[in-house]
């Protein structure tokens, strides 16, 4: 059973704070990056702005791709902090912090060791979204913690009361993302308990026993989610007259099941790939792990069931939607770091340690040194057009050295993973340093641009959606096309447009507007006369 809660305040508070400074440091050094990063801080924003805290809005206008918890916890980090990258990100930072600690309390009541928190922050996919303000990283948390206690729950290491706390982490991601709070966790008990049936482990009955047994517990439930999962969305139905629960739950949830949207269609091994590279450097033992799958499921079969049951269930239904995003998939992570962690703590795994080490030691030498790489590296390549050689350098000496660790006699449990996961906070980092010249290169000649605006001048978007435009020059942006343009400059409107670099000749060609500003990906017009630059 759990020990008593004083036993892990200590620890909890030294995991936090360590999980909060890996996270968080240097977040407001780099810019937010399009598409998606700017599009909450700047609904946030407006909402602050209109005072006005129930519907999502921008650009003036209600904003119905996702539910409210997000942009409540940006209000309130903007409220705080002010306006900064670094308080749009801070809920993502928080959110990751405390997933690392459900991890660390899972791994204390499992008795598997400390390896589970650490191997799930320094993968490469969960380190990159905890510093990032989207909603993924909460959406991440409730999930990963409602079935660590469903687990714990069921296998009888805590008491049956902890559903409560369960049912209001479905409620808190169900108003961070919506029904995938529900669904995700609900797909991958279903599965699990399948699968303990089909593995005799647990018959299907006994579950049915339990429920009938516990009504008053399951009507407390429904209570809880009734008030804090549904009331908000019952507010904002009636606020929109209906439009809120049409566009949600038709268009961003249904019709993404079901169809393509905005370009997002992938082969269906997509989530494979996003799986083995989302959790490098940890991935590259999944060969060693699979090649002796049987072995390697002996000792804690039910807790790997479990996992299995969770990564399978994911990569299944996600595989099978019309439209896939690497993020969909984020929470498996915990169940790859879990096995990989017991991997690592039943049995001395210096052999297979060894091996794999030695053969992505000489895989990644070679790759090095070939054409394709070279070239990539040479002066005016696109790749150094945002990252030096210096932070690519930096990545593959650590990931060299990480390799040679593993070469060494000690490269067995804690030691190997004491000395990896310092390189692997080397490793990390130097994609912290591609972030920045890549948030430069992608995000840094727009917040030029928006300095550049004359006072009382309009913006528009051609033919795209660039939402750190207007989230930099606090100003409400209109994407029109070209037909459109013309009319508004035959209007002689005061305005600035922001396109891509290729409808450069097009805009030229229209008398009343002139360049302002370039750079490698667009260009920035405004409408005539040319007004020295006043910034906003």
């Amino acid at each position: 059973m759990l020990k008593p809660y004083y036993h892990y305040i200590f620890p909890v508070l030294i995991v936090f704070t360590l999980a909060y400074l890996f996270f968080s440091y240097q977040i407001a050094d780099y810019t937010l990056l399009d598409l998606d990063e700017p599009r909450y801080p700047k609904a946030a924003r407006e909402m602050i702005e209109a005072a006005q805290y129930i519907l999502p809005m921008t650009n003036g206008k209600f904003l119905f791709a996702k539910p409210i918890l997000i942009y409540w916890a940006q209000i309130l980090s903007f409220k705080t902090f002010g306006i900064t990258e670094f308080a749009a990100r801070l809920p993502s930072v928080l959110a990751a912090s405390l997933t690392i600690v459900m991890s660390y309390i899972f791994s204390r009541i499992l008795k598997i060791s400390w390896f589970l928190p650490v191997i799930l922050a320094c993968s490469v996919e969960f380190f990159v979204i905890a510093r990032l303000s989207i909603a993924d990283m909460l959406l991440n948390f409730f999930i990963i913690s409602v079935l660590a206690l469903y687990y714990l729950i069921a296998e009888n290491f805590i008491d049956k009361k902890f559903f409560l706390l369960l049912v209001f982490f479905v409620s808190m991601g169900f108003l961070a993302k919506g029904p995938l709070a529900i669904f995700v966790p609900s797909l991958v008990i279903a599965t699990y308990s399948l699968a303990k049936h089909f593995f005799r482990i647990s018959n299907l009955k006994n579950t049915l026993t339990i429920l009938n047994n516990n009504l008053q517990l399951l009507f407390l439930m429904f209570l809880i989610f009734l008030f804090c999962g549904l009331g908000w969305y019952l507010v904002a139905h009636n606020a929109s007259s209906g439009e809120f629960t049409k566009q949600f739950f038709l268009t961003e949830n249904l019709q993404r099941f079901t169809s393509t949207l905005s370009g997002h269609k992938h082969d269906w091994y997509f989530y494979i790939l996003v799986m083995l590279v989302g959790f490098l450097p940890w991935s590259i033992f999944i060969p060693s792990y699979l090649i002796n799958l049987k072995a390697n499921l002996e000792l804690n079969f039910k807790i790997k069931l479990f996992a299995f049951s969770w990564i399978l269930s994911c990569l299944l239904f996600f595989s099978s939607s019309g439209t896939k995003l690497y993020n969909y998939i984020f929470s498996v992570f915990f169940p790859l770091a879990l096995l990989l962690a017991l991997w690592l703590h039943e049995k001395s795994r210096k052999k297979e340690i060894f091996f794999t080490s030695l053969i992505l030691l000489a895989l990644s030498i070679s790759l090095y040194f070939t054409d394709p790489v070279q070239t990539l590296l040479k002066p005016g390549s696109i790749l150094l057009s945002f990252v030096t050689s210096a932070n690519l350098l930096t990545a593959f000496v650590a990931f060299l050295v990480l390799m040679l660790v593993g070469l060494l006699p000690f490269s067995q449990k804690k030691y190997f993973i004491v000395f990896s996961s310092l390189l692997i906070y080397l490793f990390c980092f130097s994609v912290t340093n591609f972030l920045r010249p890549f948030a430069k290169f992608k995000t840094g000649g727009i917040q030029r641009f928006v300095t550049k605006i004359p006072n009382a001048y309009n913006l528009y978007s051609l033919d795209m959606d660039r939402p750190s435009l207007g989230y930099y020059a606090n100003k409400y942006v209109t994407i029109i096309k070209k037909k459109k343009l013309k009319k508004i400059t035959l209007q002689n409107e005061k305005f600035c447009i922001l396109a891509k670099k290729n409808a450069k000749h097009f805009l030229e060609q229209q008398k009343s507007l002139i360049l302002r500003d370039q750079d490698f990906s667009y260009v920035f017009f405004c409408s005539l006369p040319a007004i020295t630059p006043t910034p906003t």
